[in-house]
Formats: structure tokens, C-alpha cells, sequence
């Protein structure tokens, strides 16, 4: 985390219209809709940032979905790439499977060529998940997560897992490793 001196606002995503371009911007004009994410001082009516910084959304993506994109799929591509350091053919655990930062993982672990095993409570959120890059599906509401895990592995266990809920079920998953 940063400490950002006084004085600043919060918020790191942000996501609007643009009001002015700077000078040798080419990429961007006046009405483009867009997301970025700034580090803080977000939590402002209008900001500057750096042209590069901005991606322009689509008309039928509204403001907080576009900006909730950034921090749901950063935080799990960081975790992936950043500290888990996948290779293709690894197997990826996904805790949570059906949530935010769970389906970004689901996702992003299919794009980076792992095997993904989707964990979740309910059948309806696997089945989700399943939709969304998982391979396999694990109810941790009906059966123990660490056997389960190893059953879906050859008893080899997963290779990586993504766990953003946390509490009783961390542990088992880590086991299972």
C-alpha cells in the first residue's frame, strides 16, 4: 500500500466523460467514455491523468461496473502473475468461484493455460463459474474441499490456490496443496 501525503482523496478507479484533451492527444477526444485507474485522488468531480492511463469503454458498460473492473481484475491478475507465477498446465484452485475477484481468476487462469477448478458453495454458482473459464467444480458445501481437491488432481493436490474468501475453508485448500 502507499501513503499518499496530505492532502488526497481516495478511490484509485475511476470512470466518466471526457471534458478536455491535452495538447498531441490523438487517441481520446471530448465525449469518449472512459475508465482509468489513477492511484488515489479519484474520489473527485474531475480529474487529469495522463492520456495513456485511460481506456475508453462502450456505451452499454455503465460507469461503476467499468470502474469495479479494474480493481476485481487487477487484484486477481496480481495475484496470479505477481505472486503465484503460474506456468500453463498448472492447476488452479479458484475459492469463492462465482464472486468478483473468484470469476476474474476463473477467467484469467483459462487465458494463462491452467487447469481451473472452480470451488464454491452451490451448484447454481459453479455452473456460473463453469461458464466463465473453469474446467472443473468442486461444491465445498457438499463435499470435504480438501479430498475433493485431491480427487480432482489424481491425488496430486492443486498447484496454486486462489483464495480471496478466506476463513475455515483457506486451510483446507492450502492442504490439499
Amino acid at each position: 500500500q502507499i501513503k499518499p501525503p496530505f492532502p488526497f482523496s481516495p478511490a484509485a478507479e475511476v470512470a466518466g466523460v471526457i471534458e478536455s484533451v491535452g495538447a498531441g492527444v490523438t487517441d481520446l477526444k471530448v465525449g469518449d467514455r472512459v475508465v482509468a485507474s489513477c492511484g488515489h485522488n479519484g474520489a473527485r468531480d474531475k480529474i487529469a491523468l495522463p492520456a495513456n492511463t485511460i481506456v475508453k469503454i462502450p456505451d452499454n458498460l455503465d460507469y461503476d461496473r467499468a470502474a469495479g473492473i479494474i480493481i476485481i481484475y487487477g487484484t486477481a491478475l496480481h495475484a496470479l502473475e505477481d505472486r503465484a507465477s503460474p506456468k500453463p498446465g498448472e492447476t488452479l484452485a479458484v475459492l469463492g468461484a462465482a464472486g468478483g475477484t473468484g470469476l476474474a481468476a476463473c477467467e484469467l487462469g483459462k487465458l494463462m493455460g491452467l487447469k481451473v477448478i472452480a470451488c464454491a458453495s452451490s451448484d447454481e454458482k459453479l455452473a456460473f463459474a463453469k461458464q466463465h473459464g473453469a474446467e472443473l467444480t468442486l461444491n465445498y458445501a457438499k463435499e470435504d474441499l480438501k479430498e475433493g481437491l485431491r480427487k480432482l488432481t489424481d491425488g496430486k493436490g492443486a498447484d496454486i490456490v486462489f483464495d480471496p474468501v478466506g476463513g475455515s475453508y483457506a486451510e483446507a485448500a492450502l492442504r490439499s496443496t
